[in-house]
C-alpha cells in the first residue's frame, strides 16, 4: 500500500500546472491589454539622475500580476496589471518602510504612457503628487518626473531602466 501511495503522491507532483487562467469578466480587449505587459518581465538596471546609485531587479509574472521586487535606499515591491472594471494598467508599490502608492494610466501602451498618482493624492506636507510618464524604446525604458527636493522646490528627475 506504501508504494502505491508514493507513486501516486509523485503523480501529483509531476502533473503538469493548471495554465494560467484570466481573472473573472476578462473580455479578448482585457487580455491583449494584460499580454503587453509581459515585456517587462526579466532582470533591469537602472539609473535615476539626479542622485541614485544603479539598481538592478528581476521583474516575474506571478499569476495575473507582474511583480518587480526593488532593492536599495528604498526598496519596494511593485505590482502591475491591466484592470478590467477601470479599463487602465494600475501600478501599486509596497515600500519596505510601510508607505504604498497606486498609480494608473488608461493608455492602451503601458510602456508609453503617463501614470496619474491615485493614493495617497497628496505628500506627506499636503502638497500634490505629480504624475510619471513612461517611454520605452527597445530594451531601454524611461520614466520622467517631477519631485519636491528638500527645499520644497520641484525639480525633474529621470530614470533610465535597460533590459539585461
Amino acid at each position: 500500500m506504501r508504494p502505491v501511495l508514493i507513486v501516486a503522491l509523485c503523480a501529483l507532483c509531476v502533473e503538469a500546472a493548471p495554465a494560467q487562467t484570466n481573472p473573472p469578466g476578462y473580455t479578448p480587449l482585457d487580455v491583449a491589454q494584460q499580454v503587453k505587459l509581459q515585456g517587462h518581465v526579466g532582470t533591469w538596471q537602472c539609473v535615476s539622475v539626479p542622485a541614485g546609485a544603479p539598481v538592478s531587479f528581476t521583474e516575474t509574472e506571478q499569476g495575473n500580476w507582474f511583480v518587480a521586487h526593488r532593492p536599495g535606499e528604498s526598496a519596494a515591491t511593485s505590482y502591475e496589471r491591466w484592470s478590467h472594471s477601470l479599463k487602465a494598467y494600475v501600478l501599486i508599490t509596497i515600500f519596505d518602510s510601510g508607505a504604498s502608492d497606486v498609480a494608473q494610466t488608461t493608455s492602451s501602451d503601458p510602456d508609453n504612457a503617463t501614470y496619474a498618482e491615485m493614493w495617497p493624492a497628496l505628500d506627506s506636507q499636503g502638497r500634490k503628487r505629480f504624475g510619471t510618464t513612461v517611454t520605452r524604446t527597445g530594451n531601454v525604458l524611461r520614466s520622467t518626473g517631477q519631485f519636491y527636493d528638500e527645499k520644497g522646490n520641484v525639480r525633474n528627475s529621470e530614470t533610465t531602466c535597460t533590459k539585461m
